[in-house]
């Protein structure tokens, strides 16, 4: 049995070592394992399957909890069953339903460009407080940061042709206004289905550079190899927006892997977004 002489030291401590217990108690990190993160995408797809996977690996680096459903027989009421505290969503389609669905849960979108986010969701940048839940992480890259790419291929470059429809209105808009600080000029071209070969001829022609918006009506699968032909005829080299565009004879353009998107899409969860469209920073 211990002496009193050695309790009285333990008695006066314990009321000390109780509130450093409590501090310690209220200032540790709280991570991420209480939240249900529920990733949506269709498994069919390569390119999301390898992004959830990547995803997944960063996520166990930040204590990051991360649950799955495929797209593939969604519902509303599969979702309410995990009462999630975030959704991610890496699909369009899955993006709409989300949409449709009116869940009041927070959701990130991903591995889209800002043309379709503003097809799921007109009212971007300027959406009412029941809309801001929804966050869109576009693939799109920062203008600004095409704009000194094609100055460092070209630093005598002044003239930059740009091909657009009018659901890339919006973008030439914000790239004419940002031009001028690089001391460059857009010649932009509104293009019609009918018209794309005329213009092609007269855009390859009048610029020193044709700079390619992320705009599926003018740049897809059937349209690429008479651009880049056109571009060859007349010298004139086309700057792109993805990988595949660049492998099939582009001369260079600006893209985030999917391991940087990955990583600021953890970055997204772990930290809520201040924006509704969030373009890529890395």
């Amino acid at each position: 049995m211990l002496n009193n002489q050695y309790l009285w030291p333990l008695t006066r401590l314990a009321p000390v070592c109780g509130f450093f217990i409590l501090l310690a108690v209220l200032f540790t990190p709280q991570t991420s394992h209480a939240k249900t993160n529920l990733v949506i995408y269709d498994v069919q797809k390569k390119y999301q399957s390898s992004f959830f996977k990547e995803l997944q690996n960063q996520a166990n680096n930040t204590q990051t909890r991360l649950l799955s459903i495929p797209l593939a027989g969604l519902s509303k009421e599969k979702i309410e069953r995990y009462k999630p505290s975030l959704i991610i969503s890496l699909d369009p389609l899955a993006s709409q339903k989300l949409k449709n669905y009116k869940i009041k849960t927070p959701t990130i979108h991903g591995l889209l460009t800002s043309i379709q986010a503003k097809k799921i969701m007109p009212c971007l940048a300027r959406c009412s407080a029941a809309d801001e839940k929804h966050t869109f992480l576009v693939l799109d890259q920062p203008l600004a940061r095409q704009l000194k790419l094609i100055k460092l291929i070209k630093p005598h470059t002044s003239r930059i042709g740009v091909l657009y429809s009018e659901q890339s209105l919006s973008q030439v808009e914000q790239l004419k206004k940002l031009a001028p600080s690089f001391s460059l000029k857009i010649e932009d071209y509104l293009v019609k289905p009918k018209t794309l070969r005329f213009q092609l001829n007269d855009v390859a022609q009048s610029s020193d550079i044709i700079l390619a918006m992320a705009d599926t009506a003018i740049y897809n699968a059937a349209t690429l190899p008479q651009i880049l032909l056109t571009s060859y005829r007349y010298h004139t080299p086309v700057i792109a927006f993805s990988k595949g565009f660049i492998k099939a004879g582009a001369v260079s353009g600006v893209v985030s892997n999917l391991e940087l998107l990955a990583q600021q899409m953890i970055e997204l969860i772990l930290f809520n977004p201040e924006h509704s469209i969030i373009y890529p920073k890395y």
